[in-house]
């Protein structure tokens, strides 16, 4: 049974489902210690920054966007923010990709927001997504398209679902992306 957050209140009880605070990720070095992680994206930056200066852009980059338009190649570093790579399936149940498990979870947050808003739209494609690990879960950050019908431009839309590996999902948030992401 899948389930969604009716009311502001329930919503503020369940502090885990907010935002994350920003955290370098840490892995195992080849001596036993944890060492800082780095990044799997391909670094572009221009410039080198410490490690303090990154935190400080990444937390930056998870207010403005909400979890949703980071610009990962802009950090050396690992944070426990992370962009989806739709070839690694190490996150779903068997028999189930990564792309098939976000585009469920795309339309079943899309099929809830057309309930609460009596509209039509229906799901085209998951353009992006990011995650940090969240309890016994998954915080999912989803920017998908969807349209109304076949004559209508697509529509950007974002949804925050909690994917959960042993409790009901939780579809948090499903909106259509405004200018300011």
């Amino acid at each position: 049974m899948e389930k969604e957050f009716q009311g502001e209140e329930e919503f503020a009880a369940m502090s885990f489902y907010q935002l994350e605070d920003v955290l370098f990720g840490l892995e195992i070095g080849p001596e036993g210690d944890c060492v800082q992680a780095l990044s799997r994206c391909e670094y572009k930056g221009t410039e080198a920054l410490t490690m303090d200066e990154e935190y400080h852009l990444m937390r930056k980059q998870v207010e403005e966007t909400e979890g949703f338009d980071m610009d990962f190649t802009q950090f050396r570093y690992g944070f426990n923010y992370k962009p989806v790579d739709f070839g690694d399936n190490k996150l779903v149940p068997d028999g189930e990709t990564m792309r098939g498990l976000l585009d469920r979870l795309s339309r079943k947050s899309l099929e809830l927001y057309n309930d609460g808003k009596a509209t039509s739209y229906e799901f085209l494609e998951v353009s992006k997504a990011n995650y940090h690990m969240a309890g016994a879960g998954v915080m999912y950050f989803i920017t998908f398209l969807a349209k109304q019908d076949s004559s209508d431009d697509p529509k950007t839309f974002q949804a925050k679902v909690h994917y959960s590996c042993i409790d009901d999902n939780k579809y948090l948030t499903c909106e259509e992306k405004c200018s300011l992401h």
